[in-house]
């Protein structure tokens, strides 16, 4: 069978960690019928190299102004100041890496690639302004805009930021031939943007990518809840921890460790939960998934709000694991129906005191007894990085396939 040429632009490759890094790695990895080569950022230096298959192009980042970076030694002070700069930046700027895309031009027009599949994935903007670019160079491109997520309709968003990608997305509805994003929410959205019919829209999820461990492992000695990730915003354990100290102090429960791996905000820790929460530095994906597996239960928390969709980042490695979840979410948005439907933990929206007590409750009983965790394996089998890629493979190329 015929091997096409695929560029993927992004900013997001190893070294770099970041879930959004994990999703590219994964196309990489699992598109089996393309060439593929990666236009990524350095930090310095230009390279070319070959890494485990894939043509990996680092072009210099010139920007003058780059987002501030995160860790647990930061006192409050001076995080609220870095994250007030990127505000800021985002407030000021169409995107951090306007250096990196100057650079990619130049790049481009120097050497012209040999391509015909463009993805690029959002966010930055940038990586689609550069897709955009060869889409009108060559229209024969089958060029795929990977959303990912919500953009002028993120709330989250300055209003400013999101009128200047509201240009953009219009631009790529206009150009794009597939658009993907991470949940159906998110792509119906999307279509309902645009009234062209020879556009594409498909729901590539993120996944976990790792052998699921289908095992009942030993408990721990003491119940082990384990979070991943960073807090920002509302999304904070605050009710979490205020109905874990309710429980002991009632004695509903009779000790707990809380787990926070790779939380970087500074955090207050009430008196009584001081010796009971355990923060670690951030770590490889690898070591992530290494604190889920020693756990008896993950937390994951997104606060309820007007947008859907959201799945949030470290669902599906909590899924690939197969331990219970202690999901505090939209009981009414994807994350709580996948975990509903999958018999994969317990849901609370997380400004529901006493749903989040009866949640915890029935997490705990399962471990004080030694009842066995039954989620649907063949759902859990699903959320593997590689059964969504097959799903873009398959689509694209038909698509190529007509040309």
């Amino acid at each position: 069978m015929k091997k096409y040429n695929l560029l993927l632009i992004t900013p997001f490759y190893p070294p770099v960690e970041s879930v959004a890094t994990n999703r590219m790695v994964a196309f990489c990895k699992y598109l089996k019928h393309f060439n593929i080569t990666v236009l990524t950022r350095s930090n310095k230096f230009h390279s070319d190299e070959m890494v485990d298959g894939v043509r990996v192009i680092r072009v210099p980042d010139r920007s003058l102004f780059k987002k501030a970076t995160f860790n647990r030694k930061t006192n409050v002070f001076l995080h609220n100041i870095k994250a007030l700069y990127n505000r800021i930046l985002l407030f000021t700027q169409l995107d951090e890496y306007d250096g990196w895309r100057s650079s990619v031009f130049d790049y481009l027009n120097k050497n012209k690639p040999d391509v015909d599949v463009v993805l690029s994935s959002f966010a930055p903007i940038s990586t689609h302004i550069i897709a955009l670019y060869l889409k009108n160079l060559n229209k024969k491109i089958v060029w795929v805009a990977d959303m990912r997520d919500h953009m002028s309709s993120n709330i989250f968003f300055p209003e400013r930021y999101r009128k200047k990608i509201g240009h953009y997305e219009g631009e790529i509805l206009s150009r794009a031939d597939i658009i993907t994003a991470v949940s159906k929410p998110i792509i119906e959205e999307f279509e309902g943007k645009t009234q062209r019919k020879d556009i594409i829209f498909l729901e590539i999820r993120n996944g976990y990518d790792f052998e699921p461990c289908f095992d009942n492992p030993s408990a721990n000695s003491v119940w082990t809840v384990t979070y991943t990730g960073t807090f920002y915003g509302l999304r904070n354990p605050d009710n979490f921890l205020k109905v874990v100290k309710e429980l002991l102090q009632q004695g509903d429960i009779d000790d707990i460790r809380i787990n926070f791996v790779g939380v970087t905000k500074p955090m207050v820790v009430d008196e009584l939960l001081k010796e009971k929460v355990h923060f670690f530095d951030k770590v490889s994906n690898k070591e992530s998934i290494d604190h889920m597996r020693k756990s008896d239960a993950l937390l994951l928390i997104h606060p309820t709000s007007e947008l859907k969709g959201v799945y949030t980042g470290k669902l599906f490695e909590y899924i690939g694991v197969v331990r219970p979840i202690l999901a505090l979410v939209d009981p009414d948005d994807v994350a709580a129906d996948l975990i509903k439907k999958g018999n994969f933990g317990f849901v609370a929206d997380n400004n529901d005191i006493e749903g989040i007590k009866k949640c915890i409750l029935k997490c705990y009983d399962l471990w004080k007894n030694g009842e066995k965790f039954n989620p649907d394996i063949e759902l859990v089998k699903t959320c593997h990085r590689r059964f969504q890629v097959e799903i873009l493979e398959k689509r694209l190329m038909e698509e190529l396939e007509k040309r």
